[in-house]
């Protein structure tokens, strides 16, 4: 009897079980080979990784740092041996299962199996695959596994609103801007019950049905809260995450308006913000201290946001090639145009009101995503990492009002090729549609169509290269190093024996810095010199012109524009040959 019903339940859902087993494929295709394009993203997306492999020892991060997704990296760091094998194995993990997850939600939602595929194999090849940093790419995926659970799960209509809240509570321990979504939800779920007392429903009766749904709400909600904190909660507003992030991203649009300053936006964005809007360390002191300023920053994000979400979208495949690019993209720009006004068009003619008739849970999910990440995007920048999520959901608003439309029609085209013969040819169409990261737009892997342009001047594995060659050096593994640079973390992908020493804490003369921190490795690459605290520092132009009066010895780094300083203590003597 259960291998029956196994059977009956496997043929019912064959297609989806194909299209699943297709969109793996065309994921591994689309990663397969990374390591030799895409680099090691340092700074934020590295203080993630690092603090997932510090887990054990440090404990979580604090609320407001992504403690979810260091135990995400935690996690995958049992299945790679090494610091680089996990950037890798969680970047295309991170674009593998959103995808998957984002077609059964589609079906949870009864789209129909091929409209659903179109639409995940299109999220699949938007730019989303080349946004970084990634914890966004994460939430993406715990909030799709939560819409599912929501829909399958079977319960009142207004259990789902408890999954859902819940849901964006998980979401703001990844991106805590998403702890508003968690209130918004709340919200609708506490004017939800009002109506319902105010339409003369017996007050008794409402609470014998949502006391659980209130206490499992309460419950779920304060052990999240005790075990990971408040997403809001700063212990100094001085260096909180999202002053320092507004100070980094005014700092860069500031420079773009005034390019004689010599400054870095990132590590300089404090003298920034005093040189605009004095000691401010709130929004409201900006606000005061230089209205016009602050102003013209949120104008700019507010443009910015729309011409970044549409980016989102679209396909983004520019290292094929500029007019390749351009023209993919204005294709299925069009083809969105086209989609879009048929859905309006044939709403009007059908005189169906859509919004009307569109599930109540995706149009609260959809709101409450767009709220915070709205606010976000004008008050910091529209960065592409903050827009997934709305651009994910857009997919389903879009493909899910499309369904309905066709759901609608008073007829049904009837296809004359058999539909076994349809999914085959659907599913080995759009594996070869698939391209390569590394290499191109392939039918197989040295038969491109469009094969990806490789500037030969121009090496992309810088960091992988800096780490390959420190790796090889005939280095003491007794003594600590401590590892200079302004790239954003390197030692990370070393060993336990590396400390990294941020550029940006140097606050007196070089030397002074060096003795205090006991650096003995210094990577000098572009960045370092041009950042202020270097660049006019006497004592650190001695160490690089004559490395060897300061006890270091300096070894050029292949393929790459950067020398290494190391120190001589460091060096293993050779041995031996008998």
């Amino acid at each position: 009897m259960l291998k029956s019903r196994v059977l009956i339940q496997f043929k019912k859902h064959i297609i989806d079980i194909i299209f699943i087993i297709a969109l793996t494929l065309y994921g591994l295709k689309l990663t397969y080979g990374i390591e030799s394009f895409i680099d090691i993203e340092l700074f934020d997306e590295t203080i993630y990784l690092s603090k997932g492999l510090q887990l054990p020892s440090q404990g979580l991060p604090s609320s407001a740092y992504a403690p979810l997704y260091a135990i995400w990296y935690y996690f995958l760091s049992h299945f790679a041996d090494r610091a680089t094998d996990l950037f890798y194995l969680n970047y295309k993990l991170l674009i593998i299962f959103p995808v998957i997850l984002l077609y059964l939600y589609q079906r949870t939602l009864a789209i129909p199996n091929f409209l659903a595929l179109g639409s995940a194999f299109l999220f699949l090849n938007s730019k989303f695959i080349s946004i970084n940093p990634k914890p966004t790419h994460f939430a993406l995926l715990v909030l799709l596994t939560f819409l599912i659970l929501m829909r399958i799960i079977p319960s009142k209509p207004s259990w789902r609103y408890v999954i859902l809240a819940v849901a964006f509570l998980f979401l703001s321990f990844i991106r805590p801007e998403y702890f508003l979504s968690f209130l918004l939800v709340i919200s609708y779920y506490s004017y939800q019950q009002l109506k319902r007392i105010k339409g003369n429903i017996n007050f008794s009766l409402i609470v014998r049905n949502s006391y659980k749904e209130v206490i499992a709400l309460i419950l779920i909600s304060g052990l999240l809260i005790t075990i990971f904190g408040l997403p809001i909660a700063t212990n100094n507003n001085e260096t909180s995450r999202t002053w320092i992030a507004f100070c980094q991203h005014f700092g860069y649009l500031w420079l773009i308006r005034n390019p004689n300053v010599n400054l870095n936006a990132y590590t300089d964005c404090d003298t920034i913000i005093s040189m605009v809007f004095g000691s401010s360390q709130s929004f409201t002191a900006a606000i005061a201290a230089n209205p016009q300023e602050f102003l013209t920053h949120i104008l700019i994000n507010f443009l910015s946001y729309f011409d970044h979400f549409i980016t989102v979208l679209l396909v983004d495949f520019q290292d094929y090639g500029a007019t390749f690019n351009r023209s993919v993209r204005y294709t299925e720009f069009v083809l969105l145009l086209v989609v879009l006004g048929f859905i309006v068009i044939k709403s009007k003619l059908q005189k169906y009101a859509l919004v009307a008739n569109f599930d109540e849970t995706i149009k609260v999910a959809y709101l409450v995503t767009i709220i915070p990440t709205l606010i976000v995007s004008i008050l910091i920048n529209p960065r592409f990492h903050y827009l997934i999520i709305q651009s994910a959901l857009a997919f389903v608003v879009i493909t899910y009002s499309f369904a309905q439309i066709i759901s609608n029609e008073r007829f049904k085209l009837r296809s004359i090729v058999p539909l076994k013969v349809t999914v085959i040819f659907t599913t080995i169409a759009l594996f070869f549609f698939t391209p390569n990261l590394a290499h191109g737009w392939c039918i197989l892997p040295n038969e491109c169509l469009v094969e990806r342009y490789i500037n030969v001047s121009h090496n992309p594995l810088k960091t992988a290269s800096t780490i390959a060659f420190i790796q090889s050096l005939n280095l003491s593994a007794n003594q600590p190093t401590n590892f200079l640079e302004a790239e954003g973390g390197i030692a990370v992908y070393l060993s336990n024996n590396y400390q990294y020493i941020a550029h940006y804490e140097k606050q007196q003369n070089f030397q002074s810095f060096v003795q205090n921190n006991n650096i003995n490795m210094i990577l000098i690459t572009e960045n370092l010199l041009k950042d202020t605290r270097y660049r006019d520092d006497r004592e650190f132009k001695e160490v690089r012109q004559q490395p060897q009066q300061f006890g270091f010895k300096a070894l050029t780094i292949p393929q790459t524009q950067a020398t290494l300083l190391v120190s001589e203590n460091l060096f293993l003597p050779n041995p031996v040959k008998p």
